[in-house]
């Protein structure tokens, strides 16, 4: 295995490595250490079978179930399709972290380049223990004491703007189970360092501020994402996985793409008990 950092701060893209064979023990405990280290980790010219991803899952724990707006892979209900054509055009660009409305949110997402453009669709990721740091000591003390609400209506709230045909799935989603609160900064769960936790795309308020106060510390929290310092960018070739920490990252897929067509399948997994 050959290592090559992606930036200066985070990401490594690996090369003369299998994601089939990450079967025993130690193989799989050196991946799981190499993505606690780099946050994201790249790898290219993999063949990777619904069956094979679905097995790299199980290396980071217990895949997440389908997710309930998205197609599933025929057999594979842990794999989702995020495809975009001419009659779906791409839906997420904005800042996110996944499902961080869950009260205990995807640990580790691991995405498949099935059917690219050929050109555009690029994903970015940033590092949130970047942004935390970059911060000055007295607001990361202000921001120490508050929480921020994330909510899956809020996420997906294009859908009901939209009105597709999955707002009565949307309906159907239990509030409760999909709004929840986070502490805007968190500890890593495996190493303790403290992140920035609030994202464009579900977090809907700051609970302990009122509106005029809250809206404009998110927006500056939003932005300071935007700021390539803290990024990596990749462009997809044939073959392309990618998995990254959930918690340490959020990511940003762009649309310049449509309407060629670009097809993702992902496995997310669940953080350990």
């Amino acid at each position: 295995m050959r290592l090559v950092p992606f930036t200066a701060h985070f990401g490594a893209e690996i090369h003369d490595y299998d994601l089939t064979q990450v079967g025993d023990d130690i193989a799989a405990a050196n991946l799981r250490k190499l993505l606690t280290e780099k946050f994201v980790l790249v790898f290219r010219g993999q063949t990777l079978t619904p069956d094979a991803h679905v097995r790299l899952g199980h290396v980071f724990g217990t895949p997440a179930p389908r997710h309930p707006l998205y197609d599933h892979v025929p057999g594979h209900e842990p794999i989702m399709i995020i495809r975009n054509d001419k009659d779906h055009p791409p839906e997420n660009e904005v800042w996110h972290s996944d499902l961080s409305c869950k009260a205990h949110p995807p640990a580790v997402s691991i995405l498949h380049g099935v059917t690219l453009p050929p050109s555009g669709g690029d994903t970015l990721w940033c590092n949130m223990h970047a942004v935390h740091d970059a911060l000055s000591a007295p607001m990361r003390q202000f921001l120490g004491g508050l929480t921020a609400v994330h909510d899956f209506q809020t996420g997906f709230a294009y859908v009901r703007d939209r009105k597709e045909e999955r707002t009565t799935v949307l309906d159907q989603v239990e509030r409760e189970a999909n709004r929840t609160r986070h502490p805007i900064i968190k500890p890593h769960p495996k190493t303790g360092r403290p992140l920035i936790y609030v994202n464009e795309s579900f977090t809907s308020h700051i609970h302990e501020l009122p509106e005029h106060e809250g809206r404009p510390i998110l927006r500056m929290l939003f932005d300071m994402v935007k700021n390539a310092t803290f990024q990596m960018r990749l462009r997809w070739e044939p073959g392309t996985v990618v998995m990254w920490d959930n918690m340490a990252t959020q990511h940003f897929a762009v649309g310049d793409h449509y309407p060629q067509v670009r097809e993702m399948h992902r496995v997310t997994v669940l953080p350990a008990a």
